[in-house]
Parts: C-alpha cells; sequence; structure tokens
C-alpha cells in the first residue's frame, strides 16, 4: 500500500508573547519563570487601569512646610478648610483659604505620635504621653483644654457614633453619650452600667492598643498580639436601661499596627504577615469564623520581614479605586507606599520617592504627611515629586517556548501614549543557555516619533477622553508604536524591562516579543549514584 513520503519539517517554530502588562500586579511569591503575563516582578510608580495598561502615577505638590526635621506624626482633616497636623510636642492648623497656620499647642510632653479624630465642631488628640486633649475648631484662639478625667498615656482616640473612645495601654475606655452640651465626652471616670454612662474594656494579653474602628455595630480594637471586638448592648432592667459590654471576637495572633482603616472593601488593617481585609465579625465560639482575608498574598511571605509599622497609615482613593497604605521598609522612617488596585483584580503596585507618614484626605483630595521633615503635600498633583523627577521601573519575565529549549530573539514590538519628550529605555535581560543571568543584553530607546497634538480627533476625543478616562491628559500625549529586531540568540529566558524618570506623563499599553525555538539546551550535570 502506497504511504506519502513523511518529511520532517526545516521550518523554525516561532512562538509569539503578549504581555497586557500585569493586570494582577506585582508577584513576589512566585518563581518569575512560571508565571503568565498577569503578574511582573518590578512595578514602581505606576498605577493600572483598564486591563492591565499601566499610567505613570501623578506626583506631589506642597502645600505648606514648618521649618525643621520632625516629621508629621498627625495629619486629620478638621473642616472642610482645616488641616490639623502635629509634630514633635506641638499640633497645629492650616487653614486652606487663607494659606496660614495657627499653634493650638507646643508644649505637649515628649512622645513617639500623635492620634486624632473630629467629632462636630471639636477636635480630640492624644499622644501616648499625657491625657486626652481637644480644642473647638470654630475657635482656634481659645488653644487646647485638657479633658482630667481620660487616663494618662492615651495613645488612641475614635470619635464612633456618639461616644469617643480612647485607647490606654491595653484598655479601651469610651466615654458617657454625648448629651448635646458642648464640649461632648468629658466624662469617663463615672464607670457604672447605666446604658447612656462611660465603661472600660480590658485585653490585657493583646497588648498595648494600636487602632480601634468600627464595624457595624461593632468595635474591633487592634493590639500587638492580637484583636478583639465587642459592641455595647442595652438591657431592659426593671424598667431601668442597663449597659454590657458583649465580646464578639477575640484573637491572639500578629495583631494591627496604627492607622486600620474602614473602607468600602471592609476593615483594612495592617500586620506583620501584610494588609488584610476584614468583612465581618464572626461568631465567638467558632474560630476561623471572620470573614477575613489576606489581601496582599502575592508580595509572598518575605515581603514583610523588615517592614517596621510603629508609623503605618492607610487611605482609600475612591477617585482612582486604590488604596495607600505606608510604612518603612528596611528604614527608620516610612519609604514604602504599596497601592492596592481593588478594582483591578486586586493588584499592588508599589510607590517610590514619596516618604510619607500620615494620610489624609478632603473631598476627593488627598494628603500626605512626610516622615522626615515637617511637610504637607497634596498627592496625585502633576507629574514631578515636589520638583523632583519621578523615576518608572517595570520589569515582567515572559514565557518564551520551553524552559528547556533555546530561544532566538527576533522581534519586539510596544504600543503607549508618550509625552513628546519623553525616553524610555527598554531592555532585555536573559539568561543564556548555561543557566547564567546576563543583565542588560541589550537596550534601547524608546521615545515619540511624531506629534498628534493639534488633530482632535486622534488627540482629544478619541483616544483621550472616551477610550481611557483615568487622570492623565492625553492631549499632551502621543500615540507611540515601535519595534525593533534585537537579534538576540541562544537564551533560555527572556524578561522585559523598562525604566525611565523625567517630569512628563506617559502610559504603556502592551509589548509583544517573536521568538524562534531551537534545539533542546544540553545538560549532562546530573551524576548516576550507583
Amino acid at each position: 500500500m502506497y504511504r506519502p513520503l513523511t518529511i520532517r519539517s526545516t521550518q523554525p517554530r516561532s512562538v509569539t508573547a503578549l504581555s497586557s502588562l500585569a493586570n494582577k500586579g506585582l508577584n513576589k511569591k512566585d518563581l518569575p519563570q512560571l508565571l503568565d503575563t498577569d503578574f511582573a516582578q518590578i512595578i514602581k510608580n505606576y498605577i493600572i487601569v483598564g486591563d492591565g495598561q499601566l499610567q505613570k502615577r501623578k506626583g506631589i505638590e506642597r502645600v505648606f512646610a514648618v521649618a525643621g526635621t520632625e516629621p508629621v506624626t498627625m495629619l486629620e482633616q478638621g473642616t472642610s478648610d482645616i488641616i490639623v497636623f502635629a509634630y514633635a510636642t506641638t499640633v497645629a492648623v492650616y487653614t486652606i483659604s487663607t494659606d496660614t497656620i495657627t499653634n493650638i499647642k507646643t508644649d505637649f510632653s515628649a512622645n513617639d505620635r500623635f492620634e486624632g479624630a473630629r467629632y462636630g465642631d471639636y477636635f480630640y488628640m492624644a499622644n501616648g504621653a499625657d491625657k486626652t486633649w481637644y480644642f473647638d475648631l470654630t475657635n482656634l484662639a481659645a488653644g487646647a483644654t485638657e479633658i482630667a478625667e481620660t487616663p494618662a498615656g492615651s495613645r488612641v482616640v475614635r470619635a464612633i457614633g456618639a461616644r469617643l473612645f480612647v485607647g490606654e495601654g491595653s484598655s479601651v475606655h469610651y466615654s458617657s453619650i454625648d448629651d448635646g452640651s458642648d464640649p461632648p465626652f468629658t466624662n469617663f471616670t463615672a464607670v457604672d452600667t447605666l446604658a447612656d454612662g462611660p465603661g472600660r474594656i480590658d485585653n490585657r494579653m493583646g497588648g498595648t492598643v494600636r487602632a480601634i474602628e468600627p464595624l457595624g455595630q461593632d468595635i474591633v480594637v487592634f493590639q500587638d498580639e492580637g484583636k478583639f471586638a465587642f459592641f455595647i448592648n442595652q438591657i431592659d432592667s426593671a424598667g431601668t436601661l442597663s449597659r454590657v459590654d458583649v465580646f464578639k471576637m477575640s484573637r491572639f495572633d500578629f495583631g494591627g499596627a496604627r492607622g486600620a482603616q474602614m473602607t468600602s472593601q471592609g476593615l483594612l488593617y495592617f500586620n506583620r504577615a501584610g494588609l488584610w481585609q476584614l468583612v465581618s465579625i464572626g461568631d465567638m465560639n467558632l474560630p476561623f469564623s471572620d470573614q477575613e482575608g489576606l489581601t496582599s498574598v502575592f508580595l509572598g511571605n518575605t515581603f514583610f520581614d523588615d517592614v517596621t509599622l510603629d508609623e503605618a497609615d492607610i487611605i482609600e482613593d475612591r477617585k482612582r479605586k486604590i488604596v495607600l497604605v505606608t510604612a518603612a521598609k528596611n528604614s527608620d522612617t516610612n519609604n514604602l507606599v504599596l497601592a492596592w488596585h481593588y478594582d483591578q483584580n486586586k493588584a499592588f503596585t508599589q510607590f517610590v520617592g514619596w516618604s510619607i507618614n500620615r494620610f489624609t484626605s478632603i473631598g476627593d483630595i488627598l494628603y500626605g504627611g512626610n516622615s522626615t521633615n515637617t511637610r504637607v503635600y497634596e498627592l496625585f498633583k502633576g507629574f514631578n515629586d515636589d520638583t523632583l523627577s519621578i523615576g518608572t521601573d517595570y520589569q515582567q519575565e515572559l514565557r518564551v517556548g520551553n524552559l528547556e529549549t533555546r530561544q532566538f530573539l527576533r522581534k519586539f514590538y510596544i504600543q503607549g501614549f508618550l509625552s513628546p519628550s519623553t525616553e524610555l529605555t527598554v531592555r532585555f535581560n536573559i539568561f543564556d543557555v548555561t543557566g547564567k543571568p546576563v543583565v542588560d543584553k541589550k537596550r534601547y530607546t524608546w521615545s515619540a516619533q511624531y506629534n498628534l497634538n493639534g488633530f482632535d480627533g486622534w488627540g482629544t476625543a478619541g483616544w483621550g477622553g472616551s477610550a481611557w478616562g483615568g487622570d492623565v491628559d492625553f492631549n499632551q500625549l502621543v500615540e507611540s508604536f515601535d519595534g525593533i529586531d534585537p537579534f538576540i540568540r541562544n537564551l533560555q529566558r527572556l524578561s522585559v524591562r523598562i525604566t525611565g524618570g523625567d517630569v512628563l506623563p506617559h502610559v504603556i499599553n502592551w509589548f509583544s516579543a517573536e521568538t524562534e525555538v531551537k534545539a533542546k539546551i544540553r545538560r549532562r550535570k546530573l551524576v548516576e549514584l550507583t
């Protein structure tokens, strides 16, 4: 029977790897050579928008400064026109409309940090050394008056409902209910069982109280070595309304740092394991019944080993649908800012160049207080960091062919939107056939080749407003689609790194690499045991 000849094809097998730029963000947990293009190893100073496009983050602009090198240890909204801040032993307010600073009290005891809470026209503050103090936001000239009944060493202060909660040591003290008299929250010491009276909760096994936050009807208290939750219940006893504190949960674990924050995504808090999302409190008698999850799982188990959370802070940016967290990594002062994109596959990116100790917001404007001096900035303003360039860095390994074959990188394409003067460096890092890493095997400059500004159909409507959004002005950007024939032979693995640094915006949409799969890599290093 006739059979046609089978001729082995001599044509090389071509493989194209397309990246939509890591719409699932950073992955420090898994081996990079096994990752798909949903993840990257480095994403610095980018925000993920759309389905994986990277927008260079906007910068910071100085709002006000006080001479000296004391960090900002409290930053809170007072009113729509007032920012309350603290440094060293001073609490002061900045009035936005008049661009003036008014000192409230300059001689607090020496302390590590302040905590503050606004309630109506009053602002309350604690610093871990003194009692709780307050001042009237409508009468700044009157200064502060001490709440004598609060404990010395008050560390955390939080207004929840119609009560003020104060953390001191491993205890939480709460005031009587606001009865409408001014100032509110002056009664802390006459602890009784009346429904509207003050109270105290102790959890000595958990250590120092670091944060107090509401979650529905529950009050969640974060400590050094655990957390607990309770609610204040009222019961009718022979016609008299009495009060009883009901424990909902008590856990002993990594606890939670200062700066826990209630957000649209639940109660977020930081500890040595990472950023956690607590959605609801479980049953006291059912272990692990809390609805809680670690959001930073892809950052890996060791990412936070060298992170210090003493000055950690968290804020939600609902405009950009991200949560910002700040802490110190391999540093004595805060230098790490992570952006959690809860609307984009819960991805993480990293901001560098921001030394932020405290966050606050007024409306949709975010502010940050410096960790190395007494400066306060408006965040996401302009494209420089207080006149400094913003450096960007992105690195991703592409899965081309098999890990045990030699590859030949033939073509590379990249597309995005660049400012007319932007220059980005595209770097190819490889592992050669011996398994040796070669950094910057080849490097190329990517810049805009022409200017479309003035053409309304391209610059504004078609590309800028309709298709993209975000907060980048696409009128100033040029669509740029470029490529190169790198001709890198005999590579085992390939990663692409894109770096830049300027005071201009840009957006990267995608890149692709075309490789040819060559022969199997010859390895004869395993020795048979006899």
